[in-house]
């Protein structure tokens, strides 16, 4: 009996307890909290700020972001340090052959331009070969039991273009900047063999040469220049012997000045 009453007492206890809890309201997921904004909703006024609107603003980036992208686009063109263009060029040179290890060739010459524009000049070029006969000449005609044909240039006269397509500038030591261009030159002319002389008295042959280079201009009249040119002619060394192509390929240096020695700039 006592068990029963225990347990209808239980009931009477826990019923109001469970009509209660029946009328709190639970929580609802589906709505956000109030009073504080949707995170996952754009700002409206964001978004038409954000949106480009001219080409220059699609190419570049929205408005407040187009000064620092141009300034990051668009580079400073700095202009030539050295201008040719229109300045007589004066220039002597040492030209050793580099091609020959019988009968070796040192020329020195010169020559006179004049640059048309910057990047193009006609010049006039004059050299002078004196032969030097090597110690391999000797061992040469032991080896081959006979004379070894060659043929004695004396000098050339070059009418030639040359174009400077490469231009530049470095940094020497960290303390100055000394200017550049690499340059092509091509051309024709007459040279001189021992042929051209008595007794075959031969006169001059037809020439032609082609050569590249690089030149560095310390000041605004002074020019280093450092290059390479082979000079093709025909010539006959010998009247038992075939004519054909001879060819002398010599490693130039010279040293240039400019008339006027100063220049005034111009925007090409």
């Amino acid at each position: 009996m006592q068990p029963a009453l225990r347990s209808i007492t239980w009931w009477l206890l826990a019923l109001p307890l469970a009509v209660h809890a029946q009328e709190m309201p639970g929580l609802d997921l589906s709505a956000p909290p109030k009073g504080k904004p949707n995170a996952a909703a754009p700002d409206a006024s964001k978004k038409a700020g954000a949106e480009p609107g001219t080409p220059l603003e699609k190419a570049v980036g929205v408005p407040g972001e187009a000064d620092a992208a141009l300034e990051d686009r668009v580079k400073a063109v700095q202009r030539k340090g050295f201008i040719k263009q229109g300045r007589l060029q004066l220039e002597a040179f040492v030209a050793p052959g580099v091609n020959d290890a019988f009968y070796e060739k040192l020329g020195v010459g010169g020559m006179v331009g004049y640059n048309l524009r910057d990047n193009l000049a006609l010049a006039l070029r004059g050299t002078y070969y004196y032969p030097v006969t090597t110690q391999y000449v000797r061992q040469g005609e032991i080896a081959f039991q006979s004379q070894l044909l060659s043929s004695e240039l004396y000098g050339t006269a070059m009418l030639d273009g040359i174009w400077s397509p490469v231009y530049g500038k470095f940094a020497w030591l960290g303390r100055s900047i000394v200017h550049f261009d690499a340059y092509l030159l091509a051309g024709g002319g007459v040279a001189w063999s021992a042929t051209s002389e008595a007794p075959r008295n031969e006169g001059p042959h037809v020439a032609a040469d082609l050569g590249a280079g690089i030149r560095f201009y310390p000041n605004s009249f002074l020019c280093l220049d450092l290059g390479a040119v082979a000079t093709f002619y025909a010539d006959q060394a010998s009247t038992v012997a075939p004519s054909s192509i001879q060819r002398v390929v010599s490693v130039t240096l010279g040293l240039s000045f400019f008339l006027p020695t100063g220049f005034e700039y111009y925007y090409p």
